[in-house]
């Protein structure tokens, strides 16, 4: 499918009329629209315009803070040694500030460069040139006038002319910048927020360009910034709030309003940024979290699709280019109620290429997308009359690179590059084909017998083998290193297939294994308990709602676990019957994909409802299935001499295969519509075509609801 599902995501929103949308919650098993938007990135910075004098309370800001509701804001500075504050009438606006009071710190110290606020506004901390940070006590939360001095920490000992201080949330850990060493120091707090327990643990050095003004990292620890003489610099932290694991990753100059920053500050969600300085005496206001997008709104009756722009933290969508709609392809007045909204960042990368009828093709532009549809909805493409069913159902063979007979792989992956992977069983290589049908081989690290079946393309890009007798975990990069990594759990049998969650952990579903086993996108292997361990299951399918169904191979009951990580039971109807591998329809039922004992097709809806359903054909295996773009999901025949699947309306059919035995184990749909199936036994590849008409309609489908 030329659809990136990574990116797609899904909310409801109950905005009326023709403006911009208000973005709710996302729908279970759909991200979110604040994970997709470009925060935290500084490289997407864009002054909006907005800046607020300070003047009239300091004429020499050093540090800058917000409350974390975004209704109050603090200037600290060297010309009145003091702290200012401001209500701002309109969260996170800074226009809307206006001046409360001031509290002197001169008494502690004579050159203020900086200033932090328990999350809880009960506790103030300031740091001075002098390399004292110094604590305070608010007896009101954020009423500076309430404040009263505690105690102090001097960080003489590790650096001269502090300039920063930022905590951790929880209070455990302190860090201090200075532009005496052009250095960021991290201190360890043995009790929360009390810097009398502070002591020193690293240190990284900056570039000496940099001049380190102040700090702030983002609240997951996971990324640190610095102000300073070149404006604002990005690192990313490999091991979260960790300063010695920082690397450098880029610059965003602040020079057309400020040469001379001195302070910044992150609206919590990272799309915005504040910055004050000494040249203008003023906070300036800039924006990371706008991004353009394709959408396409529905509800019962209206249908909407086109380029709008996310806001910051997906707050609201406004619709600026309308393609397609329900209102002769312009804006549509919507009714009041729920509509559904999809999108998908960022818009110049949302589709792949996909084959015309004339063997041409359309890239990543949706206009050409939406123009071939429409060609083909009129049976039409360059004026070129096109039958509907000319391309489909081919069945073809070509030849491979390494073949066995002794079960060589099971299950396959297509990474991103548009390349299909074979995962190693008794291979002792791996074997891909590309997208132009090269076949090739590559080196594994790690082989042994019946070593893994099935993989799973994390969110990186890296495809993971799933360990079945393997003892150690193996991967391939987006670029072709492969590599190993220690597992929890091992044993003969243990996992046959897995799943990719909604949050980017790999579960590896249980076939003999006593525990679930599960790899989170950092790396991080865990294992967690199951409910029912007595049976097996081959392959797991991602539900709808965020669920992973574990699909039963010989097992009485099924068996699940939620998005937050609850692991529960339900019954069959067909118990004692052996499934190999599930599929996601389109209505969102979840096929089981029956093997040579189960005589009988078997689902469970969205809804939880179990059900089975007459196969045509039953004297065969199959193992493993695909969803083709029209919506059919085809079995993988694994001893069948049938090919055989069932359309979107439920009708079973069968098809002639050219390659029969017990040849293949798991099938792969490639970007040009082609369905592979991955060679166990057998001496040949093996594929069935689709048809071009139906994949444009299907690939678009999930996104653009009503076309």
């Amino acid at each position: 499918m030329a659809y990136v599902v990574k990116d797609r995501v899904k909310v409801t929103s109950t905005t009326t009329g023709t403006g911009s949308f208000t973005l709710g919650a996302a729908v279970a098993g759909f991200q979110d629209f604040s994970v997709l938007t470009p925060a935290w990135n500084i490289s997407t910075s864009v002054y909006s315009g907005i800046s607020f004098s300070v003047a009239g309370q300091e004429i020499n800001p050093r540090g800058l803070f917000f409350k974390p509701d975004g209704l109050k804001m603090y200037v600290i500075g060297i010309a009145g040694d003091d702290v200012n504050e401001f209500d701002l009438s309109t969260a996170w606006l800074i226009s809307s500030a206006s001046f409360v009071q001031n509290f002197s710190v001169a008494t502690q110290t004579t050159s203020p460069e900086a200033v932090f606020f328990k999350p809880d506004g009960l506790k103030m901390y300031v740091a001075g040139a002098d390399n004292i940070i110094n604590e305070y006590n608010l007896s009101s939360a954020w009423n500076i006038s309430t404040a009263s001095y505690l105690q102090n920490f001097s960080v003489s000992a590790q650096g001269t002319g502090t300039t920063g201080v930022f905590f951790k949330p929880d209070g455990s850990k302190m860090y201090v910048c200075n532009d005496g060493g052009d250095e960021v120091n991290e201190y360890d707090l043995s009790s929360a927020w009390d810097v009398s327990t502070a002591s020193y643990l690293q240190t990284i050095a900056v570039s000496s360009a940099i001049n380190p003004a102040d700090l702030f990292f983002k609240p997951d620890g996971s990324k640190m910034y610095l102000c300073g003489n070149d404006g604002i610099s990005e690192y990313s932290l490999s091991v979260a709030w960790s300063v010695s694991t920082a690397v450098y990753l880029q610059n965003f100059s602040v020079a057309s309003q400020e040469s001379n920053p001195q302070a910044l500050f992150f609206k919590p969600s990272g799309g915005e940024m504040y910055v004050v300085g000494t040249t203008n005496d003023a906070v300036y206001e800039y924006n990371l979290g706008d991004v353009q997008t394709y959408y396409a709104i529905t509800d019962a009756t209206d249908f909407e699709v086109g380029i709008g722009t996310v806001t910051d933290g997906g707050g609201s969508l406004s619709r600026t280019t309308v393609f397609e709609s329900s209102n002769s392809d312009a804006l549509v007045n919507f009714a009041a109620g729920t509509k559904t909204v999809f999108v998908t960042f960022p818009a110049e990368n949302t589709l792949g290429t996909v084959p015309t009828a004339d063997n041409s093709s359309v890239g990543t532009d949706l206009v050409a997308w939406l123009n071939l549809k429409k060609q083909l909805d009129a049976g039409v493409v360059n004026g070129v009359p096109y039958a509907n069913n000319s391309t489909s159902g081919i069945v073809s063979t070509y030849s491979l690179v390494y073949t066995t007979t002794t079960t060589a792989c099971r299950g396959g992956v297509l990474a991103p590059n548009g390349d299909i992977h074979f995962v190693p069983y008794n291979a002792n290589r791996g074997q891909k084909v590309s997208a132009t049908g090269v076949v090739s081989t590559y080196s594994l690290v790690y082989t042994v017998a019946s070593a893994y079946t099935g993989g799973v393309l994390a969110p990186n890009g890296d495809i993971h083998f799933v360990p079945y007798a393997a003892n150690r975990g193996q991967k391939i990069s987006a670029s072709g290193v492969v590599s190993t990594y220690s597992l929890i759990y091992t044993n003969t049998d243990a996992y046959a297939g897995g799943v990719l969650a909604s949050n980017g952990d790999i579960h590896f579903v249980p076939f003999a294994a006593a525990v679930g086993q599960k790899v989170s996108a950092s790396g991080v292997v865990s294992t967690y308990s199951l409910v029912y361990s007595a049976g097996s299951y081959f392959g797991g399918v991602l539900a709808p709602n965020g669920d992973i169904q574990f699909v039963p191979n010989s097992t009485n009951r099924g068996q699940k676990i939620s998005a937050a990580g609850v692991v529960s039971t339900y019954s069959l109807v067909l118990t004692a019957k052996s499934y190999n591998g599930g599929v996601l329809a389109p209505n969102g039922d979840i096929h089981f994909i029956c093997s040579s004992s189960a005589a009988i097709g078997q689902k469970i809806s969205l809804a939880g409802v179990v059900s089975t359903y007459s196969l045509v054909y039953t004297a065969g295996n199959y193992l493993g299935g695909v969803l083709a773009p029209n919506g059919d999901i085809h079995f993988i025949s694994n001893g069948a001499n049938r090919g055989q699947k069932i359309s979107v309306t439920g009708v079973v059919s069968t098809y002639s295969l050219e390659y029969i035995g017990n040849p293949y184990a798991g099938g792969v749909l490639a970007p040009n519509g082609d369905i592979h199936f991955v060679p166990t036994n057998a001496v040949v590849g093996q594929k069935i075509s689709t048809n071009v008409r139906q994949k444009v309609g299907y690939a678009l489908s999930p996104f653009f609801n009503k076309l």
